[in-house]
């Protein structure tokens, strides 16, 4: 979780920092049954993680840097 989290404020737009920062906002998203067995081995309610997290992407108005193709 906390590599999660600091994946997330990477500062930059090297492809691996805005890739790091896609996943991990994927990861949050998603919530699938790793982000769920993490959350539980934390001590923490999933679901609640997960509407803590969308909510401040809509609050602070947060934007992800797009990957671009390379040709």
């Amino acid at each position: 979780m906390r590599r999660a989290i600091e994946d997330l404020f990477l500062d930059g737009t090297e492809r691996e920092k805005v890739t790091a920062r896609r996943e991990a906002h994927e990861w949050f998203r998603r919530a699938g049954r790793d982000f769920e067995f993490v959350c539980q081995m934390n001590g923490l309610e999933p679901e609640a993680v997960q509407d803590a997290y969308l909510g401040g992407m809509m609050d602070k108005g947060m934007f992800l840097t797009k990957v671009r193709e390379c040709n």
